[in-house]
């Protein structure tokens, strides 16, 4: 304990000058583990002592003795000072992580059965995008159970819960490269169902936290970065979800809610759009409204039963304008493998390299493409903006900033495109 509370007192004075520190929190999940383990389990008492004296007692101490203007968290998750609730179920206080969906293989729609005031950890795991499994992986091992892929698969029932998602939202990837790339959309839409739905509950739930940020090495994991730097569809689409003033659909016993967060301290006036539209690219409903949207608040736009349209035949986007940004999201009234999705043909109309070394990609398609995914093959480097949805007779324009000096030529040759009607 004496080591702990010099070790504490060093690091506390080196750090607590920075401002990106919003609290100090004691441990993570050590709480949650006394039940967890047969030593611990069997003698709980001796552990919680032990478990009180040093971190409450000590560190603790420590911490609010040394930094008195910031919190101590006992525990991430808790309940809150002296309170050893299970948080990784309990909702109602603290923080709480879930990871229900993920370990114990839930629907995405789990995630609408807790409502968490602040929700610091979850995730769901996804593949290597097919460029950084070249890097590790022959090809005469591409399949996800082979030694090779499985190797770089650390936890046990990985890939039999990513398979099992695949059966019940999916129609089966036909190759490996799509199991590659939908393993990224269905941890994209994962997080987006989590997110959307405990962002919508502001201000009763007021933060999320993903596990996790990127990878030490190249393998199956729940980053939203891949080892060599590449964004997986999850990092796109954070951009998105995560936006200030942002749209919100989801779906929840039977109803299409579409709301509008503004997480800006300003009053914000919004316009929504809001389209019904079919897979052959036919807008069935289009309304339009203006909403003015107080500082940390989120307002209900819309509700839509799906009863009222044929499910199979039907998708929802909705548009947001605030000065002078965009945001856009789409949501299928059903499920993926039960919906009447058209082969997509989607084209590079054009590729355009700009003054500054960066390219100019616009996309065109002739049915609606969701979780359009633009790849680059070889060549390293970053998009404005991928994991979208592709509509007729609007064509989109991303960026691509390569890592180095690139000819138009080769980029061309190296850019591939998939979406889900191609698995």
């Amino acid at each position: 304990l004496k080591s702990v509370e010099k070790e504490l007192r060093d690091q506390i004075r080196r750090l607590k000058s920075h401002p990106s520190i919003a609290l100090w929190c004691g441990n993570n999940e050590d709480l949650g583990a006394l039940t967890w383990y047969e030593e611990s389990i069997n003698n709980r008492e001796r552990y919680l002592k032990d478990y009180e004296k040093l971190n409450d007692e000590t560190v603790g101490r420590v911490v609010m003795e040394e930094d008195k203007d910031r919190i101590f968290w006992p525990s991430s998750p808790c309940a809150g000072p002296g309170d050893y609730s299970d948080n990784w179920h309990s909702d109602g206080k603290g923080d709480m992580h879930f990871w229900s969906v993920w370990h114990e293989g839930k629907d995405f729609d789990y995630y609408h059965t807790v409502k968490p005031r602040f929700c610091s950890e979850f995730g769901y795991q996804s593949f290597s995008s097919l460029q950084v499994v070249n890097t590790f992986c022959p090809h005469d091992q591409f399949d996800l159970t082979s030694p090779v892929m499985l190797h770089h698969q650390k936890n046990n029932r990985g890939n039999q819960i990513i398979m099992e998602q695949f059966t019940r939202s999916f129609r089966y990837p036909s190759s490996f490269e799509s199991s590659l790339y939908l393993s990224q959309v269905q941890q994209a839409l994962a997080i987006e169902t989590a997110v959307t739905y405990w962002r919508s509950l502001m201000p009763y739930c007021m933060g999320t936290l993903i596990w996790q940020l990127d990878d030490v090495w190249p393998v199956a994991s729940w980053s939203s970065i891949e080892y060599n730097g590449r964004w997986k569809a999850l990092h796109y689409a954070i951009k998105h979800f995560y936006a200030q003033v942002a749209p919100l659909l989801y779906i929840d016993k039977g109803r299409v809610f579409i709301k509008v967060a503004n997480d800006t301290l300003e009053r914000k006036d919004v316009m929504v759009r809001v389209r019904v539209m079919d897979y052959e690219g036919n807008v069935m409903e289009e309304r339009n409204h203006s909403v003015s949207i107080d500082s940390m608040t989120v307002v209900d736009v819309e509700e839509l039963y799906k009863s009222a349209y044929n499910r199979d035949d039907a998708f929802v986007v909705v548009e947001t304008k605030c000065e002078g940004v965009t945001e856009e999201r789409s949501i299928m009234m059903e499920r993926v493998k039960n919906s009447d999705i058209k082969k997509s043909w989607i084209a590079f109309k054009n590729v355009e390299k700009n003054s500054d070394g960066s390219f100019s990609i616009t996309l065109e398609t002739k049915h609606p493409a969701f979780y359009v995914v633009v790849e680059s093959g070889n060549i390293d480097g970053r998009f404005s903006d991928n994991f979208i949805t592709l509509l007729p007779n609007e064509d989109k324009t991303i960026t691509f900033t390569p890592k180095g000096h690139v000819e138009e030529e080769i980029l061309k040759e190296e850019l591939t495109v998939m979406d889900i009607s191609r698995i």
